[in-house]
């Protein structure tokens, strides 16, 4: 077994949406209004066009 983190093909298949600022995959989006949203679990910020 080796000590390094897997590449991006040998990980398995996400079919969650990712997040536009950070790539990591969203399970659940908080508005804060029309034009403000938080990403989680990575808490990134986002505005509704990037959703």
């Amino acid at each position: 077994m080796s000590d390094q983190s897997p590449t991006e093909d040998e990980r398995e298949p996400s079919f969650l949406p990712r997040c536009p600022r950070c790539d990591t995959p969203v399970t659940r989006v908080t508005s804060h209004g029309p034009t403000e949203h938080i990403c989680s679990p990575c808490g990134c910020q986002v505005g509704s066009p990037n959703l």
